[in-house]
């Protein structure tokens, strides 16, 4: 852990050469590279093709308008994405 609590964790060093490959391909940096994958994977695993999630904490959103909802967790309105 950081000096602030937060868990940063480590990834093994097989991938890194990976997610460069990646990155450069890309023309991103490799934090973003692993994002989209984390993102993708994650967000997919729902077999609920109604729910919607809340891309800023990941909590799931009740009311959805077009791309925004409200969420109840972050109490405000954010962009979604389809779970």
């Amino acid at each position: 852990m950081n000096g602030k609590g937060l868990y940063s964790p480590k990834i093994k060093d097989d991938l890194i050469p990976i997610i460069y490959k990646k990155g450069k391909i890309q023309k991103k940096p490799m934090t973003d590279v692993v994002d989209d994958i984390l993102r993708q994977s994650l967000l997919n695993e729902t077999d609920d093709e109604s729910s919607y999630i809340c891309c800023s904490c990941l909590h799931e959103v009740s009311v959805v308008d077009g791309n925004t909802a409200y969420c109840d967790y972050c109490q405000c309105s954010v962009f979604c994405d389809k779970a």
